[in-house]
């Protein structure tokens, strides 16, 4: 018994992907892209005369690991290595021009016309409700001084508190590296912290 399988990146027209045998229940793929979608086709041969019909595509997912300096603006859509945990409340909103509450959030992103996320603290949210979303692992190495810079709005009267944390070990632990709480203003506010002592690859938890 051996195993058919043909791989592309996502979307990718079957017969125009990497094609491949193997004669193992299970397959590690190698020299993939990393922040990747890729799907996968599985065709078992029994003999030279007997195979299956093909099953997929499968899809699935690399690493994602960015290479420093690295900016996210939103601009184009909620980015696929940017991650909502299901271990929180609510989640964070992409969204353009004003939020669906008065008196409080922004009426534009920093630069105009552009896109940002945020969290909505309206109705049916309670106080110490969390949102939490992850970034992408970001390798840092080729920084002599690195650091994370980001703008905040934070303008209403019930504003929480914003934090940010940082791991270095692969996501099993974070320290916090930022907080800031209440309102600051009817402004985007621009925010930088150091990010020295810490290893070359690196994880964001904003809340």
């Amino acid at each position: 018994l051996s195993y058919n399988i043909e791989y592309g990146t996502s979307g990718f027209s079957q017969g125009n992907g990497t094609f491949l045998n193997d004669t193992s229940n299970s397959y590690s793929f190698t020299g993939l892209l990393t922040s990747q979608e890729y799907e996968v086709y599985i065709q078992a041969l029994c003999d030279s005369s007997d195979s299956s019909l093909w099953a997929g595509p499968i899809s699935f997912s690399t690493l994602c690991i960015e290479t420093a300096p690295y900016l996210e603006n939103f601009d184009n859509s909620f980015p696929n290595c940017f991650s909502q945990t299901s271990n929180d409340i609510f989640n964070w909103t992409l969204n353009s021009g004003t939020t669906a509450s008065t008196t409080t959030g922004p009426t534009d992103d920093i630069t105009g016309g552009g896109d940002y996320i945020y969290i909505e603290a309206s109705a049916p949210r309670v106080p110490d409700d969390s949102a939490v979303v992850y970034s992408p692992f970001i390798d840092k190495s080729f920084l002599a001084n690195s650091k994370l810079t980001f703008y905040s709005h934070m303008y209403g009267t019930s504003i929480g508190t914003l934090k940010i944390d940082v791991s270095d070990d692969g996501g099993s632990s974070y320290s916090n590296i930022y907080s800031k709480s209440g309102d600051q203003g009817d402004q985007w506010n621009f925010e930088t912290v150091s990010l020295a002592g810490f290893s070359d690859t690196l994880r964001f938890k904003i809340s």
